[in-house]
């Protein structure tokens, strides 16, 4: 369905619904703050990981235990599930460690998985090794691969999408015990994500420029027809448009 727009305003117009908002909020150079070392564009990843070379029905499956400990029953099983989708389609299996979790990670795990693998006779076409990796779609340990999740989260700023999210671990469970007292869904949302949606761009650069951590955030719709770029220097409403098309493909919580 076409979105319906009320009102075309060019950026800065006082009678803009949202111009308090727009004036306000530089989505580029938002995205530049958070990510400056980030210079490639999804473009890029694209035409690095290209479509694979399979026949029709191939399958490509993947293995992702994390180094916690041994392997247990339950990624043994799911190994041998996907190992054989994998071969008996004539396509490819893989073993990409998730290793982000460094509260639990265990020194010696991925040894560990990688060696119990071997010995039930699971193997893998890409990823990780003892002595590396092997493969073209790598990196295969998560805590390698940031730098291309970032490439889109910086991508999705820039646009207008995303939002960093300053509330502190303190704030989040407080939000929390709120809403298990009013039996209400958890997770940050709604009237509970206004803190840090409704932040100016000033005062983001602070926060950024003052080292404080923060977590990005997917925009739900609402938000972002609230909060239309200007990429094109135009404000769409009652939609949001990028580009002439809607941008509110991707969107979380209300």
């Amino acid at each position: 369905m076409q979105p319906e727009i009320q009102g075309i305003y060019q950026k800065g117009d006082p009678a803009c619904p949202a111009a308090d908002r727009c004036a306000n909020m530089d989505h580029t150079k938002l995205a530049e703050l958070l990510f400056p070392h980030i210079t490639k564009n999804p473009e890029d990843y694209e035409a690095q990981f290209p479509k694979r070379d399979l026949k029709e029905g191939a399958m490509v499956t993947r293995l992702g235990p994390s180094p916690t400990g041994f392997i247990h029953l339950g990624n043994l099983y799911g190994a041998f599930v996907d190992e054989r989708l994998a071969h008996q389609s004539g396509g490819t299996f893989y073993l990409r460690i998730e290793d982000t979790d460094d509260k639990r990670y265990v020194e010696g795990a991925v040894e560990t998985i990688i060696n119990s693998l071997a010995f039930f006779g699971i193997n893998f076409d890409e990823g990780a090794l003892l002595d590396g990796e092997k493969g073209d779609y790598g990196p295969y340990f998560q805590s390698n691969r940031g730098e291309i999740y970032q490439c889109f989260a910086k991508e999705l700023v820039s646009k207008g999408m995303a939002y960093p999210c300053f509330l502190t671990e303190d704030e989040l469970a407080e939000i929390r015990q709120k809403q298990e007292a009013a039996k209400e869904t958890t997770g940050i949302y709604g009237k509970y994500a206004e803190k840090s949606r409704s932040l100016t761009i000033e005062e983001l650069e602070e926060n950024i420029k003052a080292g404080k951590p923060y977590v990005v955030r997917l925009k739900p719709r609402s938000a972002i027809r609230r909060d239309p770029p200007h990429q094109s220097g135009r404000c769409y409403q009652r939609n949001s448009f990028h580009a002439g098309k809607p941008c509110w493909a991707m969107q979380d919580s209300p």
